[in-house]
């Protein structure tokens, strides 16, 4: 499985667990909002280039980032299925979740 570049609708975060990924399992590739490549490319390692962070997953391993990223995962070339949970983050004001909490 694999899913091509996208961003999220909702929330103000978007998140990932792997609950199962081998070796292969299909990186997640970060890409950089940056409109110069090369200011983002002072700080990243071998595992990371100028346009992107690679992430590759990890089993009980989870990453949050902005929801506005756009991102996307690579084919699955391990022999097992990878197993992940993604969720949507959303940062709620105080006054607001007093109200939310009244219609329950």
């Amino acid at each position: 499985a694999f899913h091509l570049m996208h961003t999220h609708i909702g929330g103000e975060f978007a998140c990932v667990i792997w609950l199962q990924a081998d070796k292969g399992a299909g990186d997640l590739y970060i890409m950089s909002p940056m409109h110069n490549r090369f200011i983002n490319g002072l700080q990243f390692t071998e595992k990371e280039n100028y346009n992107c962070m690679i992430l590759e997953p990890r089993k009980n391993a989870g990453v949050i980032f902005s929801n506005s990223l756009i991102h996307h995962v690579d084919v699955n070339r391990s022999s097992r299925e990878r197993i992940g949970l993604g969720c949507h983050v959303s940062i709620i004001p105080g006054d607001r979740l007093v109200e939310m909490q009244q219609l329950t």
